[in-house]
């Protein structure tokens, strides 16, 4: 492959949030179903990018890893991916400096790419001129002309997939140093590097309002109404059904469940020899009624509390780590 490559695939939205690993996120799953991830990475030097897809609608929350500044957007056209509120595509990609917090939204089954580049790339696309210091603080938005925007992500997706086929490129230096090159000059002529191709981010009231619910949501264990909810939030409930239903397309009582739901399937996942029984770790996450919650747990996971259980340890994968340099 051009570079070291690789292809793995996860089961749950703790698996996933690993296999990203510097990049310190959470996933919250925000639709029913078993949730399958797939990720397929590439480095070309020190350049790295990668494409991934999740089966189920995911919000992500976390902060790039040191050293590196991210360009992304859907891998196809029109994949309704929202980034920080708006969303990305071919002529409006996400951008954000080392160690930003982002959040984003992925629909269910959309692949998504990004672009990890080291910030000394960053004195490639400046002169004397033009400042860099907007590309290291805060979050944008890397607005360009549609075509070129599209031919970016076009040249993305082209690499990963000669990838995947062709694992005989892995040696060869000279065609993974022309894939380099060949990105890097699709970014100049997109125009990355003028200020004017930057659009600052300001997440809106409605937005803000929802950030502070997950995180807030992050450390109910027990079961709450929305009006208590909202209350701990110090916002209407009006305010708070109304982020959720624009944003996420639930409500903040189906939100909270899936959390305690994705509580107990932690749990049972890792459960240590002697550890408390399918009973115990639901009563503990705040479900009584334990046949509606099994039910539930079903609907959501695909399987039931008790074959959880009966899981082997996760499965080994290869993260982002692994290839950063």
């Amino acid at each position: 492959m051009l570079g070291n490559a690789s292809q793995s695939y996860t089961h749950s939205v703790e698996e996933q949030a690993l296999s990203v690993d510097p990049w310190e996120v959470k996933l919250r799953q925000v639709s029913p179903g078993p949730f399958l991830g797939s990720m397929q990475i590439v480095s070309l030097g020190d350049i790295l990018l990668y494409r991934d897809c999740w089966s189920q609608r995911t919000i992500a929350t976390g902060a790039l890893p040191g050293g590196y500044f991210m360009l992304g957007s859907g891998a196809r056209p029109s994949s309704g991916i929202d980034w920080c509120g708006s969303n990305v595509e071919g002529h409006l990609l996400a951008l954000a400096p080392p160690e930003a917090e982002v959040d984003f939204i992925m629909p269910s089954s959309t692949p998504y790419l990004a672009l990890l580049l080291p910030v000394h790339y960053l004195n490639l696309f400046f002169d004397g001129s033009r400042d860099k210091k907007p590309y290291m603080s805060g979050l944008h938005h890397f607005q360009c002309n549609p075509r070129l925007g599209d031919r970016l992500l076009a040249r993305l997706n082209q690499i990963i997939d000669a990838c995947q086929a062709n694992p005989e490129l892995q040696i060869d230096l000279e065609k993974q140093r022309a894939a380099q090159i060949c990105v890097l000059d699709d970014l100049a002529e997109a125009g990355f590097g003028y200020a004017q191709g930057q659009s600052p981010i300001r997440l809106s009231a409605r937005r803000q309002t929802l950030k502070r619910a997950l995180e807030y949501g992050e450390f109910v264990q027990e079961k709450i109404s929305v009006p208590e909810f909202a209350a701990r939030l110090a916002v209407s409930q009006r305010s708070l059904e109304l982020a959720f239903r624009e944003f996420l397309g639930i409500t903040p009582r189906q939100y909270l469940n899936y959390r305690r739901m994705h509580g107990v399937n932690n749990e049972l996942r890792h459960r240590p020899p002697g550890a408390r029984c399918v009973t115990e770790v639901a009563n503990a996450w705040g479900f009584s009624e334990l046949g509606r919650f099994a039910g539930e747990y079903r609907r959501l996971f695909g399987e039931l509390p008790g074959a959880t259980l009966r899981l082997e340890q996760p499965r080994d994968f290869q993260s982002l780590r692994d290839l950063l340099h």
